[in-house]
């Protein structure tokens, strides 16, 4: 199979998708789908016809919903979701980074946090140990998650801004968003993971 990778959306974070694959060098080729851009090669809605040509495809769109609904859409088609991660970024060994993500350079996520499905986190920004970031979340440029926190599925946190609570995940339903249930298993998940319990619980 190749190693193409097609990328939804062709705006700011698509550009920044690009160019972190690129750096990334694993992929033969690259291509954006917009419906506006004239560096696309086709519309979103073309998603399917590209199926066998690119055996990769990520959701690159600020708009955390559109995020959603294009990472659904390219799995329903088949396509893998990959994990971007700028070479000058640092993801801890033990850290928990799930499809979609796309992580900028100079960021940080340490061992023992956990991004969900499709997370942006931009440049210089911190996740901190024994975090969770529920799905499509976006990390602006130098924000920071301290130790222990929840943030619930869809959250946009601004440049620079500390981000230190613990989000009831129950709320991500409301914003039609995916919702994740905390309990048992899932904390033997997680000791299964990493070893130890989750200290935020």
């Amino acid at each position: 199979m190749n190693s193409n990778l097609l990328i939804i959306g062709a705006g700011d974070l698509g550009a920044i998708a690009k160019e972190i694959a690129e750096e990334m060098g694993q992929f033969d080729k690259i291509d954006f789908l917009d419906d506006k851009s004239e560096l696309a090669i086709g519309r979103t809605s073309d998603i399917e016809n590209f199926l066998g040509e690119y055996q990769f495809g990520i959701a690159a769109v600020g708009d955390h919903e559109l995020r959603y609904r294009y990472t659904l859409k390219l799995e329903d088609n088949c396509f893998q979701i990959p994990i971007l991660v700028h070479p000058r970024a640092f993801v801890g060994k033990y850290a928990s980074i799930q499809k979609g993500c796309i992580i900028e350079p100079m960021a940080t996520v340490q061992s023992g946090a956990t991004l969900g499905v499709g997370v942006v986190v931009s440049a210089g920004a911190i996740v901190n140990h024994s975090t969770f970031i529920g799905d499509y979340c976006h990390l602006n440029v130098g924000s920071i998650v301290e130790a222990r926190s929840i943030m619930r599925a869809g959250t946009k946190l601004n440049a620079g801004s500390v981000f230190n609570k613990i989000d009831d995940l129950s709320e991500s339903a409301a914003n039609g968003m995916p919702t994740y249930q905390v309990d048992e298993a899932w904390v033997q998940q997680y000791i299964k993971d990493f070893g130890t319990e989750p200290s935020f619980f």
